[in-house]
């Protein structure tokens, strides 16, 4: 049963290719579609990027993207930053379509392609299917679109009404009443196969009529469509690279292959073990797979994720000094598990990290070994709430996540951990695989890298960026075809033929990126399938227990990995060490984190205006461990301000969203039974408000403003907080509130 988990989500255990899953795959080739993407926008020059990100130019490139490759298409006439940026666009999208034609794909490539069609599922139901049927029909090209087979208008209008059906209602689309499989049937390619060879169902006239429809219907932001495109595009590719063209049947095969063998063995134990087991397989299975991106109710999913995201917006605005606490001992510890010092890993990434996201020449680097950056792209809130959101509300995160820190401190982090990866192995590049220290064998081995591999990595050429040198994935594609040919040979292939060596420079390279990107989101954590598995259990959002779990869970997927990656790699990722030395690094990193997460309290006392606590009360280590051993955020609810204003453990459990809901309610209790409001209102405002809460405005609006308006509606307010705090942790105030 372990076995077949580290075929999906990966484990802990040293076995070789166990971190060799469908999930890291994914991971990395979807970070090297979109880390290219931006790199090479980036070459280009800041004012590109810019303009992609803020969206100035979509029309625009909309109109170039349409001209690439389409003979139909009239002479593109518009600014050539436009047209650079979508020779950029279409180079990846080209890679990522043969990428999953070689996966077992059949994608034809479409004249005037622009990128996959999103749709925003609440807009268009809002619209009714009359109205939405209207504005698309006009702007379709009917003569490809369902294969040219729609020329009634009964025809077109069943079609439309099927495709709104999925699109309003979460269904995998699969429009009925056409042909949309082209020449080939989904039995002879597979079930993921057939779905990606078909995806590209609504072929629009021009790429003006797709851009109005974009900006009416889709995600109104070229940027996000592009970035959608390839994430998608890199999970279906990856999860057929190792599953083939059918993955759910084929995993189901696996799974009786397993149990016939138990049962030749007549090993019951394990068969019982296994059908217990089942039920997980099942949750991981749907994580990688994609089940669970269709909603099954796309209304209730929205509203639920809307109001995580306010919901993060008023609660993480100190997340950044919480990061202090425990990111910096969890990368030291990943460091030293691939054999670097412990402390050299620390005081170098410290060092480093002030340097922000590095040179342009620092990110081409990043980008080959799969490297991106979430304050550019991505949603930095999933680190903690485990929850992507699509949209408007991905963006208004994103600005606050920059606004608090916290998208700096992570894309830092990530830029320190893969180059300082990278330019060990140059290092390392003149030992063969025996000079090798034990710690790099091991962890290399997860990614079933073992002497072969490596001999055929060495022969590559390091890259250079400011004054030193790294080994990326790409070195793969400097060795000759003789090299290849012999590694097939020692692997017993006799096969070395042009597609055969092709297809195993590939395989090699995503071996080793593979191995960078799994690694760096061990060093900077981040929930990855298996996190998400055990918070999900299976369900979707829009059903009452998927949106039940992901309230609950809402800031929880933070302590779950770093008890199934830091501390599930401690117990179970140590095989071969010996029992001092396991010991050892353990207590270096429970220490470590201790000292942090106390120097990340003593940040937040001071931004409140108060003293550090008391190094001398044990209470103190306690609190200190909670916040940099894994616990961090929760660790603010589980023991923070919330619960000494009234919250209860349950609704604390139960999730922030819970806890808010729980101070209204007692809001209306108060109305109700004609008690005072006016300071309890101000508290629940204070604190619920998006932004309020970021670490720098929260203290000093507190002493400006805050404090006196407590003082006015219940006069001595202060003092006696100040006597709480002086009882309960022996901490004094080292300022003092403003008085009008």
């Amino acid at each position: 049963e372990e076995g077949l988990a580290a075929l999906l989500v990966g484990t802990n255990r040293i076995k070789t290719g166990a971190r060799k899953s469908v999930d890291a795959a994914q991971t990395s080739l979807e970070g090297y579609y979109t880390g290219g993407l931006l790199a090479d926008l980036q070459a280009l020059g800041k004012t590109h990027v810019q303009l992609l990100a803020k969206g100035a130019m979509d029309e625009d490139i909309a109109r170039a993207m349409w001209s690439i490759d389409n003979p139909a298409a009239a002479e593109f006439k518009g600014p050539k930053e436009a047209m650079d940026i979508a020779q950029v666009i279409h180079k990846w999208q080209e890679k990522a379509r043969d990428d999953a034609n070689r996966a077992g794909a059949w994608i034809g490539k479409e004249p005037g392609y622009i990128v996959r069609q999103s749709h925003d599922s609440a807009r268009i139901r809002k619209a009714g299917f009359q109205k939405w049927a209207q504005e698309i029909s006009s702007r379709l090209d009917w003569d490809r679109t369902a294969g040219g087979n729609l020329s009634t208008p009964k025809a077109r209008n069943d079609f439309l009404l099927e495709v709104w059906k999925n699109l309003t209602m979460g269904r995998i689309p699969e429009p009925g009443g056409s042909d949309l499989s082209s020449n080939f049937s989904q039995a002879r390619i597979g079930s993921r196969a057939a779905k990606v060879s078909r995806e590209r169902v609504l072929h629009f006239k021009s790429g003006e009529d797709w851009f109005a429809y974009n900006r009416q219907f889709g995600s109104r932001n070229l940027r996000e469509a592009v970035i959608s495109g390839l994430s998608q595009s890199a999970h279906s590719t990856a999860l057929m690279r190792i599953l083939g063209p059918s993955p759910s049947s084929n995993f189901e095969q696996l799974q009786l292959m397993v149990e016939r063998a138990m049962h030749e063995a007549g090993d019951i134990k394990g068969i019982t073990r296994l059908q217990r087991y089942k039920n997980q397989l099942k949750n991981q299975l749907k994580e990688v797979d994609g089940t669970l991106n269709y909603d099954a109710s796309p209304s209730m999913a929205s509203i639920g994720r809307n109001v995580r995201s306010l919901t993060s917006m008023a609660k993480l605005g100190g997340a950044f000094l919480s990061a202090l606490g425990g990111d910096i001992p969890v990368f030291s510890s990943e460091m030293a598990y691939q054999g670097r010092g412990f402390f050299q890993s620390l005081v170098e990434g410290i060092a480093d990290v002030t340097h922000g996201r590095g040179s342009v020449e620092q990110q081409k680097i990043l980008s080959q070994i799969g490297v991106f950056f979430d304050g550019m792209c991505g949603d930095i809130a999933a680190r903690f709430s485990g929850d992507e959101t699509p949209g408007a509300m991905t963006r208004l995160q994103n600005i606050f996540f920059k606004l608090n820190g916290l998208t700096w401190w992570t894309d830092s982090w990530r830029r320190v951990t893969g180059l300082m990866m990278a330019h060990d192995l140059a290092l390392e590049k003149g030992l063969d695989w025996n000079g090798l220290k034990k710690e790099r064998q091991r962890v290399l081995s997860l990614y079933d890298i073992g002497t072969d591999e490596w001999e055929v990595y060495r022969q590559g050429n390091l890259r250079a960026a400011d004054g030193r040198e790294y080994m990326t994935p790409e070195v793969v594609n400097d060795v000759g075809d003789d090299v290849i040919a012999a590694y097939l040979s020692k692997k017993g292939i006799k096969d070395a033929s042009p597609l055969r060596i092709e297809e195993t420079r590939l395989d090699l390279e995503e071996r080793l990126r593979t191995y960078f990107r799994d690694r760096i989101n061990f060093a900077v954590l981040e929930p990855d399938a298996k996190t998400r598995s055990i918070m999900r259990q299976g369900t979707s959002a829009g059903t009452i227990p998927g949106e039940a779990l992901r309230f609950a869970l809402q800031f929880k997927s933070f302590p779950i990995a770093y008890a199934q990656k830091v501390l599930g790699r401690q117990i179970y990722g140590m095989e071969g060490s010996s029992r001092g030395e396991s010991f050892d690094n353990f207590a270096r990193l429970i220490i470590m984190c201790t000292l942090f997460g106390y120097g990340s309290m003593v940040a937040k006392d001071l931004v409140k205006g108060k003293t550090p606590r008391n190094p001398a009360d044990p209470r103190t280590w306690v609190s200190a461990f909670t916040q940099g051993g894994g616990i961090g955020i929760f660790g603010d609810f589980l023991f923070g301000e919330y619960n000494r204003f009234g919250g209860s453990l349950a609704s604390t459990l139960a999730g922030p969203a819970a806890g808010t809901l729980s101070d209204f309610a007692n809001l209306y209790a108060r109305v109700r039974d004609g008690d005072s409001v006016a300071q309890a209102t101000l508290r629940f405002v204070m604190n619920n408000v998006p932004g309020n809460n970021l670490w720098y405005i929260r203290g000093p609006f507190d002493y400006l403003i805050g404090y006196e308006l407590f003082e006015m509606m219940n006069p001595g307010y202060f003092n006696r907080m100040k006597r709480r705090v002086e009882r309960e942790n022996e901490q004094t105030f080292w300022a003092s509130p403003v008085q009008w």
